[in-house]
């Protein structure tokens, strides 16, 4: 677990690499810290208007974290596919903010209702694999949909899966995990 201080520099050095991709004149620096060199899932969600503006991570521990914050803030400046690259004009307007992902566990179950009685809304993120399609929504995408059952058809379309019920079959795999998220300016 991360506390407050942590975060709160996560989210300044995923802000201040994208200033400085953006030819900002200091380079963005964080202290060398063993907590720092933890790999761990990240992703970083950006809002302007408290509207999507870009949001890219990494579902698995493959980067530290050091490594992952500026990756994630970078791809999701400039590179989701969803919206235009994030312009220097942008920067006073948008928001940052940074998810920790603790590691996915498999929930197991026999039936879909089942699976829906073991999934908790505003905690559970969810991963969703079928025949080599993957989705994933962090828990934050809670506070936009309904029900568990409208989650997991999102989740379908999310994946590229044209089946909505695709969750329910005994071929699919769902996983859930949790977050650490640190926003600026919030209190966490």
């Amino acid at each position: 677990m991360l506390n407050l201080k942590q975060g709160a520099m996560l989210v300044k050095y995923a802000r201040a690499s994208v200033e400085y991709a953006l030819n900002a004149d200091t380079k963005p620096k964080i202290p060398n810290s063993s907590w720092l060199e933890e790999k761990k899932g990240i992703f970083v969600t950006i809002h302007k208007n408290k509207e999507l503006r870009g949001c890219i991570g990494f579902t698995e521990p493959i980067y530290t974290l050091k490594e992952g914050i500026k990756k994630a803030a970078l791809l999701a400046c400039f590179k989701d596919s969803r919206f235009p690259p994030i312009k220097k004009e942008e920067l006073k307007s948008i928001h940052f903010e940074v998810s920790v992902l603790s590691d996915k566990k498999l929930i197991e179950h026999k039936t879909p209702e089942e699976l829906l009685d073991k999934i908790t809304p505003k905690t559970d993120g969810l991963v969703l694999e079928y025949h080599g399609y993957v989705g994933l929504f962090l828990p934050q995408v809670w506070e936009q949909i309904n029900t568990k059952e409208e989650f997991l058809k999102e989740l379908c379309f999310k994946a590229g899966i044209h089946n909505p019920s695709a969750w329910k079959s005994p071929k699919s795999n769902i996983y859930r995990f949790f977050v650490q998220a640190f926003g600026e300016n919030t209190k966490n």
